[in-house]
């Protein structure tokens, strides 16, 4: 039975535009006409109600033969519709010739009145597996978004469900700020400690401890050199105080 999911592909050029004004039913995955692997990929395991394509891209000899992977590897409940722009408003529009019209109708128009030819944006080809996205504030998106996902739809295994538990109390540290202090830290590596078997990581338990203690030591001797600056500069200054009466003086005694 298909998931009430919309998987979502469309060009580059217009990805953020349709992903902002496009209203679709359930959940909603975007991927770019440049990551069609993984877009394949969560359509084989997800089996989505929805399968929406853009038109623009669509039309194009790699649109045309993603299509034709998706029948094949879509469920049969699924259904494929062409995304496109219908009087400013951004809709899914059945497959076939209806679709053709709708997109000769919603083409621009040239001052003479004649349809003005669209060249098809170029394909950008990205060999990552995901596709790139801008994150503004990363913490953030990881409570609003990726760990709703998988509460959403869980991990099998027992050690995955127990890594993502451990995986929320850190993030629940850090939204509390416990990263920006040295027991914080120590508190996050000692939930880390017990993640993934105790695997090989790329920075050690202990390496990480380390540093704290180093950056620590290096911010104690700054402020204690500081400090000392302001006492030698504190004495030079009371000194010229004191050998401004004492010039005055020697002054006075001359006059005489």
């Amino acid at each position: 039975m298909p998931s009430n999911i919309s998987i979502v592909i469309a060009d580059p050029t217009r990805m953020p535009i349709i992903r902002e004004r496009l209203r679709l039913p359930g959940q909603a995955l975007h991927f770019t006409s440049g990551s069609l692997a993984p877009a394949i990929d969560n359509i084989r395991s997800y089996q989505p109600k929805l399968i929406a394509v853009d038109m623009l891209f669509a039309q194009t000899p790699s649109g045309m033969a993603f299509v034709a992977r998706v029948e094949k590897a879509a469920a049969a409940e699924s259904t494929i519709r062409f995304i496109t722009c219908v009087d400013g408003k951004w809709v899914t529009v059945p497959r076939g010739p209806s679709a053709a019209v709708t997109a000769a109708a919603a083409a621009p128009v040239t001052s003479s009145g004649r349809p003005a030819i669209v060249s098809p944006a170029p394909i950008v080809v990205n060999t990552r597996r995901a596709p790139r996205f801008l994150v503004k504030d990363p913490l953030n998106a990881v409570v609003e978004n990726v760990i709703p996902f998988f509460e959403r739809f869980p991990f099998l295994s027992a050690k995955k469900k127990r890594d993502f538990a451990k995986f929320k109390q850190i993030v629940a540290l850090m939204k509390e700020g416990a990263h920006l202090t040295t027991n914080g830290i120590r508190q996050i590596l000692n939930i880390r400690e017990d993640m993934n078997d105790g695997g090989k990581r790329r920075h050690a338990h202990v390496d990480i401890l380390a540093s704290l203690i180093e950056s620590s030591e290096t911010t104690r001797q700054a402020s204690i050199k500081i400090d000392d600056d302001i006492v030698r500069s504190s004495s030079r200054d009371e000194g010229s105080a004191e050998a401004i009466p004492m010039i005055a003086l020697e002054s006075n005694v001359l006059e005489r």
